[in-house]
């Protein structure tokens, strides 16, 4: 994988979400040309702007390089580059999927933990209630 796939994933993610470079350039505090020509590989990039590309995009390095092995097999294909726009769509479509199912999943936990600790007062509520018969029936 060299840089110019990754930028090549990089639009191909950025086209799927609907964004314009322009758009994405002003996210990022660089004009429009500067963007285009990261996009085409021609300028070095640092990594703290892939990372601040990656955020802008709301993606992580994962994605690019899923998005960039989808690139490679429509390529392998005879396809147009763009092509796996709707592979990576539906991708990112489970990956948020999945985010919101950690997110569900952690609420439930948080929700058990308190349904147990709950639970557990009311045990010993009712065991204390249970001893105080017992010695309020033993005192008679």
């Amino acid at each position: 994988m060299n840089r110019k796939n990754i930028m090549t994933a990089l639009r191909v993610i950025r086209t799927g979400k609907g964004l314009s470079q322009e758009a994405l350039a002003q996210d990022l505090g660089i004009t429009t040309s500067a963007y285009s020509k990261i996009e085409r590989g021609e300028t070095n990039v640092s990594l703290d702007r892939v990372l601040q590309i990656l955020d802008s995009l709301s993606v992580n390095f994962f994605e690019v390089l899923y998005a960039n092995e989808m690139i490679a097999k429509s390529s392998q294909k005879g396809q147009v580059a763009d092509s796996p726009v709707s592979e990576y769509y539906s991708m990112a479509a489970m990956t948020q999927d999945i985010r919101n199912l950690r997110l569900e999943n952690q609420r439930l936990a948080s929700l058990l933990k308190v349904k147990d600790e709950l639970l557990k007062i009311y045990v010993e509520e009712e065991q204390k209630k249970e001893e105080e018969k017992k010695r309020s029936g033993t005192r008679s």
